[in-house]
């Protein structure tokens, strides 16, 4: 996915955006953790120098997990992903990988 973003932003940019509209056809609590982790990783790439857009789209990002879910599950996966990657923003090597 790196390699695509430095050839050309626009081709994760799209799919991310078909990929996160497509968020409903996940079944199982399963599914949806890998799905949105799967999400979070194109993010993590994307917004790698602006914390202020990766937090913004995260909060997106769950809303339409949220939205999604009526029974208010937890994606711990998902979760737990996001507090690596602010655990680790101090660190710059860590974006590097």
């Amino acid at each position: 996915m790196k390699i695509l973003y430095s050839i050309d932003a626009n081709i994760l940019d799209s799919y991310f955006s078909q990929a996160s509209q497509s968020f409903a056809t996940a079944a199982s609590l399963k599914e949806k953790n890998e799905f949105i982790v799967h999400l979070l990783d194109i993010l993590e790439i994307r917004y790698s120098e602006d914390g202020g857009f990766y937090a913004n789209e995260v909060k997106e990002l769950f809303g339409l997990a949220h939205s999604e879910d009526r029974n208010q599950t937890v994606l711990e996966k998902a979760v737990e992903k996001v507090i690596v990657y602010v655990r680790n923003g101090n660190d710059p090597s860590y974006f590097r990988k």
